[in-house]
């Protein structure tokens, strides 16, 4: 499983005096047990590529980079002659909350959705 999640850019705006970010696991309020885990690595990962802010525990980072799954959903798209779903539709839905260290909100983003299509394993 991937999160199709990505930064954009080096035009991406970083708030003045971010120079650390903590992610803590994003909470899941979905029916999708521990989605949480790959979403949250998915997030800590394109901070790390992007290196214009160091990833740091929380006791040591500017701000904090809290996640809600809201929702995530997967369908069966197409099907091969024999029945077997051969491509797949994912859907997500996360809230998203960047604080200082003071709790301060910096920047929101309520219903962040994404969708991507993949295709299923030829492993049986």
């Amino acid at each position: 499983m991937a999160c199709g999640y990505q930064m954009v850019g080096k035009e991406t705006h970083v708030p003045p005096g971010l120079n650390s970010v903590a992610v803590p696991t994003f909470k899941n309020r979905t029916y999708e047990p521990g989605i949480e885990v790959p979403f949250t690595k998915a997030f800590l990962n394109e901070f790390i590529l992007d290196r214009r802010v160091n990833v740091v525990s929380r006791a040591q980072a500017d701000s904090l980079l809290e996640g809600i799954i809201m929702d995530f959903r997967v369908f069966s798209v197409s099907y091969d002659r024999s029945g077997r779903v051969v491509e797949y539709q994912t859907s997500v839905a996360l809230d998203l909350t960047l604080k200082d260290r003071t709790g301060k909100v910096l920047w929101e983003e309520k219903n962040f959705s994404e969708t991507q299509w993949f295709r299923a394993s030829a492993t049986f």
